[in-house]
């Protein structure tokens, strides 16, 4: 990707970066804030999404997947980040709904960028906020859940529906498999756990996501995509050359 224009199936398009990349995140702040946080054992930021719809679906798998992976690391510690304080009467109903709620799951409002900052790995429902993880170069499995009634259809005509291999978006900007990635996902949490134990006990593959994704922060690095999709619409709309 560069500033120049790009030819995309007949759509002029320029790539401008992302706001997300311009300023890098206050490290001092944030690790003032987790300073206090539970250290000990693999720390995994556990990220069912911020809509309701989408907690919902995404939530019991991560449950589940935590779970299994605290079964067989015991040490093993999850932190959950949350936008709304009514976020937690979700969480907690949800899990009386689905065995339980797992000792060493912990949630913090109104911080996810704290939360990146404190864990070894995420796993992560698809959407913005794997640019967040990405950002920081932390190693993650990303899902989404779809209902099991759009199994088949999907099974029978995603490829044709659906021309791209990735949905995760490290994914499409590396144009690879850079970030584990279960989309659309129709299991119960146990292919969620075995990425987190692959990135926390194979060896080289967090390293591997690690190197992958600081190459897509370095691909961002000098945008300022306001200014630049400004100076983009001014031009065609005819206000400079």
């Amino acid at each position: 990707m560069n500033d120049r224009l790009i030819l995309s199936r007949g759509v002029p398009a320029k790539f401008v970066g992302h706001p997300l990349f311009e300023h890098e995140p206050d490290y001092a702040t944030l690790d003032k804030i987790i300073a206090q946080w539970p250290s000990s054992g693999p720390r995994i930021a556990l990220m069912p999404g911020s809509r309701p719809g989408e907690i919902r679906k995404c939530f019991p798998l991560i449950l589940a997947a935590f779970r299994r992976v605290k079964g067989d690391i015991p040490s093993a510690t999850g932190v959950i980040p949350i936008t709304q304080p009514e976020v937690v009467g979700v969480l907690q109903a949800l899990a009386e709904e689905h065995g339980g709620w797992v000792e060493g799951m912990h949630v913090v409002p109104g911080n996810t960028d704290a939360v990146v900052r404190w864990c070894d790995v995420a796993l992560v429902a698809s959407g913005t906020v794997t640019l967040q993880v990405a950002r920081q170069i932390k190693p993650m499995v990303t899902f989404y859940r779809m209902g099991n009634s759009l199994r088949l259809p999907f099974d029978l005509f995603g490829g044709m529906v659906f021309k791209t291999k990735h949905f995760t978006l490290p994914n499409l900007i590396a144009g690879r498999e850079a970030v584990t990635e279960l989309v659309p996902y129709f299991g119960e949490g146990h292919e969620l756990a075995v990425g987190l134990y692959r990135l926390l006990r194979q060896p080289g593959c967090a390293d591997g996501q690690r190197d992958a994704l600081t190459k897509i922060v370095q691909q961002f690095k000098g945008y300022r995509c306001g200014e630049l999709a400004a100076d983009v619409v001014e031009r065609i709309a005819g206000m400079r050359p």
